[in-house]
Parts: C-alpha cells; structure tokens; sequence
C-alpha cells in the first residue's frame, strides 16, 4: 500500500513503501478568494442599472399616455436587498398601476422578466415636473429677431437656479426683437426681448378692411407705436380731424374692422 505525503507546494508526490516515487501529475492547487468589495461593488452596480431601467421605463409609460417624458424627473429608491428576490439576468422591465396626475408620490409594480422568471416589485416613486428654461443656441446680437433655429428649451440643471424671469415657452421668444447681446448658452429673461414695433407713431401705414369677398384699401397715419396685435389709433390723411383704430398685423400694417364709422372713414381705392 502506498503512502501520500503533501509537501508544502502546491503539488502531490506519491511514494510507494519502500520510498520510491511513483509518477505522479502535478497540479497546482488554485485557491478561490471571494473579495468583499469586488462583490459589493458589483452589487451596487446591478442595482444602479436596475434603478436606470426602472425609471426609463416609467419615462416610457407617461410617454404613451400623453405627456412629455423629457418634462419629468423620477425619484425611485432600491435597496440591496431588492436583488435577491429578482431574476439574476433580468432583460425586461415594464410599470404597471401608474396613471395622471403625474405630479407627486405614486405606488406602482415593476414587471421585472428574464427567460424563466417574472417578478413583480412593488416600488414608492414621486414625479416632478422639470422646470424649463429658453436658452439661446449661438450669440444673439442687439436688434436680432430671434427665429426658431436661435433657441431652444433645456431642462434648468439641479445644480443651479433659473434665471430670474426666464422665458419659458419658445412662441414667448420667437418673433421678438433682442434689446442686449445676449451669448450662447444664456437662459433669455423676459426683459432680454420685446416685440419688434411693426408700426411707429406717425407712419404711414396701409389700412385693410375685409367684407363680403371686398377688400377695401386706404392709407393712415400711426399716432402710436404698436408690435403685432395691438390696437393702435390712426388718422385718416384726407380728412384729419377723423380717427379710428385698427389692429397690428404686419410692417406698417393694419386691419380695420368693418362697421358704419370704418366703412365711412375708408374710401375704396380698390375692390378685388
């Protein structure tokens, strides 16, 4: 019968009894270590991708009832322990029971699936609505009529406050005239633009007037400014002691509703 003795390296030599070796393979003994922080760190990052999948599939859901995902922020909290009772490679994730108002706490269900398994997790979220700011696309100058191609929304960074007065809606900017330089990246305040002045006191201006299929035509003078929409007063050049108003709405140009005091004031110079 042999005898085995174990030396101190990482390998095996059989001995008969009389001490002679037998041929033996040798074979180094791998020694299987489990690092803590290697297998926390990976845990954390399994549960990070849970978290992002979670809330875009909430941001998929508002999606397809409606809303604008990119308008809301989700807060959703996960434990580690919430791993343990899900599928290990997990490849689908769906909500279910989330409807509006979307503002606020919710409980939803979050179908988590893999090849062989489906779980459902109940989860505490809250939705918030992102404040948006307009911000200018590149340099805008003094005097620029800003077009849609100038700005655009973006959601106003955690990090930092709106701007005081900014502007959040794009029909708010578009159209308006720049009163100051105003630089790539800037959040546009209110006061940062105005409504360009398509009539200015004591222009001439045409007037239109429409009735009937007839366009009635004639010539004004401002005896105020106006940006498009206002009602403005103007003067009949023939006859200056009359005045009437009549709406902004082009480059010295304004529509006159048709009534007795219009029709009276605006001679036809031509019918069509």
């Amino acid at each position: 019968m042999s005898d085995c003795r174990f030396a101190g390296q990482a390998r095996v030599i059989v001995q008969n009894a009389s001490g002679e070796r037998q041929p033996a393979t040798s074979q180094r003994i791998s020694h299987v270590s489990s690092d803590p922080r290697r297998t926390a760190a990976r845990s954390q990052q399994n549960l990070e991708q849970l978290k992002q999948q979670v809330i875009d599939a909430i941001l998929r859901r508002i999606s397809t009832q409606g809303a604008s995902a990119a308008s809301w922020r989700v807060n959703v909290t996960l434990n580690g322990r919430i791993l343990q009772s899900l599928p290990s490679n997990w490849k689908d994730v769906q909500i279910e029971e989330l409807s509006p108002p979307w503002d606020g706490s919710h409980n939803i269900v979050a179908r988590i699936a893999s090849d062989q398994q489906i779980s459902r997790l109940p989860l505490r979220i809250r939705l918030a609505r992102i404040e948006q700011q307009v911000v200018a696309l590149r340099p805008l100058a003094r005097g620029h009529i800003v077009g849609p191609r100038d700005v655009e929304l973006r959601p106003v960074p955690q990090s930092s406050r709106s701007t005081i007065g900014a502007t959040r809606a794009l029909d708010d900017v578009i159209g308006c005239e720049v009163k100051g330089n105003i630089d790539t990246g800037q959040a546009i305040a209110k006061n940062a633009v105005a409504r360009p002045l398509l009539i200015r006191r004591r222009e001439i201006v045409d007037v239109v007037a429409k009735t009937g299929g007839i366009t009635i035509r004639r010539r004004a003078r401002a005896m105020q400014d106006g940006v498009k929409g206002d009602l403005v007063m103007l003067q009949d050049l023939d006859k200056q002691n009359d005045h009437f108003t009549a709406y902004v709405v082009g480059q010295r140009l304004a529509q006159a509703f048709v009534g007795p005091t219009i029709v009276d004031n605006l001679d036809p110079e031509s019918r069509r």
